[in-house]
């Protein structure tokens, strides 16, 4: 599977809040292996919370960190959460640091709760003054299912959307919420957004995937910089 990676191979220094539903972790962790394997020092952490990683790829303190590095892995660091399957943010100081020593870190900067769509609450999505990109994420799979069904914060997509719980997703509501300051774009203010529509596994979800696509590109958004992920990815 092709893996997009913008601009972050660009020589600069970059950090990236990953926000969004339907695969948040997953497309975090396959650019830290990607970024990682071209050289780069990546670091993996949110400021949320995110699943324990595999312990070959924690970093519990700054000896660790380095050592990972220096074997070309990605490293993930972050504090025990109440939930013992979950990390928390590091304190802020000992981000703020690791962040520095990093070529490239990925934030995942809210939750889903497994679901393929989401619209922010007000303390969402929580991205840092360093990031300077913002990647937003919706699963292809929400379309044509309830709003209730597929969606977290429901009541936050009906308010948007101006329908109700039983309403199903379409194209041009999968657009808006990927779009709108209210949905996905929500605190991108003047940082790069790139749009992720994940789990593009079928010819139908191709379709869609394109529809989406073309929609997005009469809102300003770069054909380049839309991912359009899966079995059935646009090459």
């Amino acid at each position: 599977m092709q893996i997009k990676v913008w601009n972050l191979l660009d020589g600069r220094q970059h950090a990236a809040a990953i926000v969004g539903a339907g695969g948040k972790t997953t497309i975090m962790y396959e650019l830290a292996a990607c970024l990682s394997g071209k050289g780069k020092k990546v670091l993996v952490s949110t400021t949320t919370h995110i699943y324990k990683p595999p312990e070959a790829v924690y970093a519990a303190n700054l000896q660790q960190l380095e050592y990972l590095w220096q074997r070309g892995s990605y490293a993930v660091c972050g504090r025990q959460a109440e939930d013992a399957g979950k990390l928390r943010m590091p304190e802020p100081d000992v981000l703020a640091k690791y962040m520095q020593l990093a070529d490239i870190t990925l934030l995942e900067a809210d939750g889903a709760k497994g679901r393929p769509c989401k619209i922010p609450a007000a303390h969402e999505p929580v991205i840092l003054p360093q990031c300077d990109i913002v990647i937003g994420v919706l699963g292809l799979d929400a379309l044509g299912q309830a709003v209730e069904q597929a969606c977290l914060r429901a009541e936050l997509v009906q308010k948007l959307l101006g329908c109700d719980g039983s309403h199903l997703l379409t194209v041009n509501d999968l657009t808006y919420i990927m779009t709108s300051e209210f949905g996905l774009r929500k605190n991108v203010a003047g940082r790069k957004f790139y749009p992720v529509l994940n789990k593009c596994d079928t010819v139908v979800a191709a379709a869609k995937a394109a529809a989406i696509c073309a929609l997005l590109q009469q809102q300003g958004i770069k054909k380049d910089d839309i991912w359009v992920r899966g079995v059935w990815q646009r090459e």
